[in-house]
């Protein structure tokens, strides 16, 4: 393992003690999934960790960890109320050390375990609710991005006046509507977690009215339910019985290595020390100035197209 494995690998374990301890399921999915099955633990230039839970485990260990008293691990997600996490999924991750990975969103982390709610996916009701679901967060997400002004004030004065003048647009209405646009998610999340089907499970949060490649991410209840445990580096890891249909449907001839140029994990960081635990105001003081590495929020291109997808959504 690398050293960014063997902070996830910790992560793990804990993740596994608490669902076992409380008897919530989980199962390994994505990368996660191949690396057990190919390598018997992580994909080697792996740099996360992804596993399923049907949506009341999910909120269940979410509420675990949020009372618990144990600082050695934390956990990024939407329930907490923070408004710092913009990921419609949770982060769980040891805190003895520092990983930034957005500037837009000043969150510090750990390497982490990536981890996904399910729900139940009726063809009727599912792609309609989970849309709207997808565009609520895109606007939640929008509405948390951190510009600072001085950043604001660089791009009105360096010939990029309308990105300025759209930050300063965004920061108003974000103060103005953040809280709506969150109780709307957590509505819609709720809502969502309702419906009922009798044969098939869903990964909401992708765009299952047009897109293709969210068929991947539907699967008949025998599958999902029908849970074995395989060896996963020096431990074990909950899977599907039936993970080949799982893996190929997702991902073809899985068992293939892709060629050695595309070996590599897939989360570049805005900052990553993994031998010191450091606050967002201790990186930006040693990072200092930022001027070649500045992210906008919002342009005015960003801004057409926005306009264009909801006119859409309104025909």
């Amino acid at each position: 393992m690398t050293k960014k494995q063997q902070f996830i690998y910790k992560a793990f374990l804990e993740f596994k003690r608490i669902c076992k301890e409380h008897g919530l399921r989980y199962w390994a999915s994505g990368g996660t999934l191949i690396g057990a099955m190919r390598h018997k633990g992580f994909i080697p230039w792996d740099d996360d960790m992804d596993l399923y839970m049907h949506r009341k485990d999910y909120q269940r260990f979410i509420d675990i960890v949020l009372n618990s008293s144990d600082k050695r691990f934390g956990i990024s997600c939407m329930e907490d109320g923070k408004h710092l996490c913009p990921y419609h999924f949770t982060k769980f991750f040891a805190t003895d050390c520092t990983v930034w990975e957005s500037k837009l969103y000043p969150l510090i982390v750990g390497p982490w375990v990536d981890i996904f709610p399910i729900d139940e996916y009726n063809e009727e009701l599912s792609p309609r609710l989970n849309d709207r679901c997808i565009r609520v967060h895109d606007k939640y997400r929008r509405s948390i991005a951190h510009q600072s002004w001085r950043d604001i004030a660089y791009n009105i004065f360096h010939l990029r006046g309308m990105n300025g003048w759209m930050g300063i647009v965004r920061k108003c209405w974000s103060a103005l509507f953040r809280d709506k646009y969150y109780r709307d998610y957590m509505r819609l999340c709720n809502e969502m977690a309702q419906v009922k089907s009798d044969s098939h499970y869903f990964h909401a949060m992708e765009s299952y009215m047009d897109e293709p490649r969210a068929k991947k991410f539907i699967w008949k209840k025998e599958i999902v339910d029908n849970l074995i445990e395989t060896p996963f580096e020096e431990t074990t890891i909950t899977i599907p019985a039936d993970y080949e249909s799982v893996l190929t449907l997702q991902y073809g001839n899985w068992r293939e290595l892709p060629p050695e140029n595309e070996r590599q994990g897939g989360h570049a960081c805005y900052y990553t020390d993994l031998n010191a635990v450091k606050t967002v105001d201790q990186v930006r003081k040693e990072i200092g100035p930022d001027e070649h590495d500045r992210e906008h929020v919002f342009t005015f291109a960003e801004f057409w197209y926005t306009l264009k997808q909801r006119i859409r959504h309104l025909n």
